[in-house]
């Protein structure tokens, strides 16, 4: 019986060892604000910038690659923080890899956002020169006012290129106000393109028939004034 005590006083011992480190105590407890904060503002960042994407997605028809890679460093960043503060690496060091982090989502939405304003630019842009500006603005009144707003966008990207330290602000007020109903405005003017495809070629039937109907009309005059210069009628008699 009291070998048994022993070996159970031995376990015991052996399994609630002291930390050679007094803040690992800490580090295994709760987690400090700053830190805590900072996981907080990385969801809600990787959060605005899936949303993005999904929006951009929707304009490109393909994945926005771009955005994806900085998601991806983002979670790399991640791993490497939780891997410092787990191994007892500094505080700053661990919210420099989370600032990082966070960083990586502000990029991600900006290029989602970059990405989905070009592809707008230049497809309307060319729908405009192939069915022309007339029957565009018959089958999408809004093409004014949609061309307007996204040029204000791309003048709100330029302008953010010169001020730095202002450009999350300005991609935040973009993704807030501008860009999710240029996305539906897109959506609309590319559902109007079958419309107008068909406005356009009615068009170009009008044309031809009229054409037709010209040379139609014109043959015979043409026919008749060949045959009296090839065949003069003989000069009448004296």
């Amino acid at each position: 019986m009291r070998k048994l005590t022993l070996l159970s006083n031995a376990s015991t011992s052996v399994s609630s060892p002291e930390p050679d480190n007094p803040d690992e105590n800490n580090r295994a407890g709760e987690i400090p604000k700053g830190i805590a904060g900072l996981f907080s503002a990385i969801q809600d960042e990787w959060d605005r910038a899936e949303e993005v994407i999904k929006l951009a997605e929707q304009v490109t028809a393909h994945a926005v690659i771009p955005s994806i890679q900085e998601l991806r460093y983002a979670g790399r960043r991640l791993i490497d923080a939780l891997h410092a503060y787990t191994s007892g690496e500094p505080i700053d060091r661990v919210l420099a890899l989370l600032e990082d982090a966070r960083f990586s989502c502000h990029r991600s939405r900006h290029d989602a956002i970059d990405a989905a304003i070009s592809t707008m630019g230049i497809d309307s842009e060319a729908i405009a020169r192939q069915m022309g500006y007339d029957i565009v603005h018959s089958s999408y009144p809004d093409y004014v006012n949609f061309l307007r707003r996204l040029d204000e966008v791309r003048r709100a990207i330029v302008t953010s290129r010169g001020r730095r330290s202002d450009r999350d602000e300005i991609y935040a007020a973009i993704t807030a106000g501008d860009f999710p109903g240029l996305v539906q405005d897109y959506k609309d003017l590319r559902r109007s393109e079958v419309t107008m495809r068909i406005i356009a070629g009615r068009k170009k039937l009008g044309i031809w028939i009229s054409l037709l109907a010209g040379v139609a009309l014109a043959l015979p005059g043409y026919v008749m004034s060949w045959y009296f210069w090839q065949y003069p009628r003989p000069a009448a008699e004296a």
